[in-house]
């Protein structure tokens, strides 16, 4: 924190979730993750760089599947859009409901980009439990899907469904209005 405040920089402590931030003098917000391991009794762990991160499950499995981009002279690691839609759609249940909105609207924003073939590899190297909570994600949104996506990325979403829950393929394409 004392090498960013010499270079300009804001530091503020998130007294709510007890974590550290870092503020550009453009406004750009700099937070401090890192992977929950075990049990996840720790929700915030001091590091070694004097900063309190935030623990967060799939962590590992982002950084796994992320991407390096060039922003404001920066480089910042950023998560492959298919490990963002699959993270959101395992976590979605464990969140509050404003931000299960919002996840579900990114979702649909990503959905006409995603390369479903990654999305299938990355969903076969899920557990169960991770499964489990997608199926449900696409069940629960099944009609926000069928309004909101193009034709395209439901034809795509479809295929994906029947090729990861064969026994569920049927709600899925009347869900999306696509006849097989």
């Amino acid at each position: 924190p004392a090498l960013a405040k010499e270079e300009g920089y804001s530091v503020a402590h998130d007294v709510l979730m007890g974590t550290t931030k870092i503020f550009t003098p453009a406004g750009l917000e700099v937070e401090f993750l890192i992977p929950q391991k075990g049990s996840g009794t720790y929700r915030v762990l001091e590091t070694n760089l004097g900063v309190n991160a935030q623990a967060l499950r799939h962590l590992g499995a982002i950084v796994d599947n992320s991407l390096t981009v060039d922003f404001l002279g920066m480089k910042l690691q950023v998560p492959c859009p298919e490990i963002y839609v699959l993270t959101k759609m395992i976590i979605n249940s464990d969140r509050r409901p404003e931000k299960q909105r919002k996840d579900l609207n990114s979702i649909i924003k990503l959905l006409p980009y995603i390369n479903f073939q990654k999305l299938d590899s990355l969903y076969a190297s899920s557990t169960k439990s991770e499964k489990n909570k997608v199926l449900e994600f696409l069940e629960k949104y099944k009609e926000d899907f069928n309004l909101d996506l193009p034709l395209d990325a439901k034809i795509k979403l479809t295929e994906f469904m029947a090729r990861n829950f064969p026994g569920n393929s049927k709600a899925v394409n009347r869900s999306t209005n696509i006849e097989r």
